[in-house]
């Protein structure tokens, strides 16, 4: 079952999401963070993997403060980017929390992708959740002073000039209890079918590193 929701934050912004129902055994419960181009059904398509693994899964429009029922196409990401510089670090964080709470499950994690990586390491460390994972996080040292409040996991590609060698490796210095993947020859964005950088191989391994983590 998946469906598009209206939910409430704590400050009363009211935004779109986009549940899936979790089939089969129950996992958990996951918000899926957007990349810079909104919910687009290539991000619906992955929370509905998601639900197929065993997770309920919502999906906050976090343009919905600055540009309602907004989704950039993949061609125009400076419009994207351009939106990202319009949204506020406290606005995004007070929707997330809305995302979680609409879950209303006892073990809520984060999985966000580019921007919605770096978001999810923020989250990890600002609000209460059961664990948190980034593919290809942009911003991420941004975010890496704050204490993570849980376990944490990173997906890297080789060729991602957002996550060069030092930047891993400062990841792993100072979070040195978070897991690093690093995926050899593949660029950022690598999860997405609708981009050049797609890696059908390099995916399905990432999923499944995820799903076991969230699991645990």
């Amino acid at each position: 079952m998946d469906k598009m929701i209206t939910i409430t934050a704590a400050d009363g912004h009211s935004l779109d999401a986009y549940f899936v129902k979790a089939q089969g055994i129950q996992r958990g419960a996951i918000v899926l963070i957007q990349e810079i181009f909104g919910l687009t059904e290539q991000l619906q398509s992955v929370a509905q993997q998601y639900a197929i693994a065993g997770f309920d899964v919502m999906v906050p429009a976090l343009f919905d403060r600055v540009a309602p029922a907004t989704v950039v196409p993949f061609s125009e990401p400076k419009k994207g980017l351009a939106l990202v510089e319009q949204c506020s670090t406290d606005g995004v964080l007070l929707d997330i929390q809305a995302a979680k709470e609409a879950l209303a499950a006892p073990r809520v994690s984060v999985v966000g992708f580019c921007w919605g990586g770096g978001l999810a390491l923020l989250a990890a460390g600002r609000l209460s959740l059961y664990k948190g994972v980034a593919y290809y996080g942009t911003r991420l040292s941004r975010y890496l002073n704050a204490p993570l409040n849980c376990p944490f996991q990173f997906h890297f590609a080789e060729l991602d000039t957002h996550s060069p060698a030092a930047l891993i490796e400062q990841i792993q210095t100072q979070l040195p209890f978070a897991e690093c993947h690093l995926y050899a020859g593949v660029d950022h964005a690598f999860t997405n079918q609708y981009k050049p950088a797609f890696d059908e191989a390099a995916t399905k391994l990432a999923m499944q590193r995820t799903v076991a983590f969230l699991s645990d």
